[in-house]
């Protein structure tokens, strides 16, 4: 049977994602869904440490003491509820910035007012002004037991892809690395595509490397 080592050389191993998220519970049940052989997506949490500050150092905190490769992500999951602008405005400064771990690839995925937002995309069209309050009642007519907590069925493949694209549409000529400062925008999308691209090239990698030593044989 043939084998793939797992070497830097090679380049075959799990790309991984770590994310320092705001809440510990549908963030983190969220991304889950997006593991596979080729992709890692792993959640940094912390309750009572919320803050768009607390959430960056968390993640700065575990660069620091990752192994990290070329290639692998590191992102900052925030809602812009009340925050300080200037809270907001840092972490865009440390994304935009050359240092921590230059060769990983940082970005900055936040939800106008919340993360909710994003996860009604899946179903229908923003209207551009919701609320807190609206988004999470909106989000029952298609989840009716929603609590914080996402089921494995809650969300399809189907639903990702809508969702990616009516926020793409939303944001419009924002720069990905900024953030939105009106209701109604996510810039989440661009982190779901990053995962689901790292993916593709993966399983491409190992379908060439597979057919090469098909040849060889």
């Amino acid at each position: 049977m043939l084998k793939l080592k797992r070497s830097s050389g090679n380049r075959f191993y799990k790309r991984l994602f770590l994310l320092s998220v705001e809440g510990s519970e549908t963030e983190v049940e969220y991304f889950k869904r997006f593991n596979s052989r080729y992709v890692h997506v792993e959640c940094l949490h912390e309750r009572n440490k919320t803050s768009p500050k607390q959430v960056l150092v968390r993640l700065k905190s575990a660069l620091a003491k990752r192994q990290m490769r070329d290639g692998d992500q590191a992102w900052v999951v925030i809602d812009r509820d009340d925050w300080k602008p200037e809270d907001i405005e840092s972490v865009c400064s440390w994304v935009r910035s050359d240092g921590d771990n230059a060769m990983v690839k940082k970005g900055l995925a936040i939800s106008n007012p919340k993360f909710e937002f994003w996860l009604l995309l899946h179903f229908s069209d923003g209207s551009g002004n919701e609320t807190a309050r609206a988004c999470v009642e909106a989000l029952k007519d298609h989840l009716p037991n929603y609590d914080k907590h996402l089921s494995p069925t809650d969300i399809t493949n189907e639903g990702v892809a809508q969702a990616v694209q009516r926020a793409r549409k939303l944001w419009g000529e924002l720069s990905v690395q900024d953030w939105a400062r009106d209701c109604g925008k996510t810039s989440v999308f661009n982190l779901v595509e990053q995962i689901l691209a790292a993916e593709q090239e993966e399983q491409e990698k190992e379908m060439r490397a597979l057919e090469s030593a098909g040849e060889k044989a």
